[in-house]
């Protein structure tokens, strides 16, 4: 099985934001998206658009680390 990039995004969220208290909100906070779409994304519907990521990679070096590596591994698969 291959690691998408809606896998890698919902693996980050559900370690870091899963069991914390108003997670939704804090979430939502910092990457400026209503409190439902940060419940979307921890409950793993759905993932964040491009713009998002930016911002919320800016803000984690983990995410950005494992996008990053995500993209090494596409780059090497070519």
């Amino acid at each position: 099985m291959s690691v998408t990039y809606e896998t890698v995004f919902a693996g980050w969220v559900k370690k870091e934001w899963s069991q914390k208290k108003c997670a939704a909100k804090e979430l939502a906070r910092i990457a400026c998206v209503s409190p439902r779409t940060a419940e979307n994304w921890i409950a793993g519907e759905h993932a964040a658009s491009g713009a998002v990521l930016v911002r919320l990679m800016a803000e984690c070096r983990e995410l950005a680390d494992q996008i990053n590596e995500l993209v090494e591994t596409q780059r090497a698969n070519k």
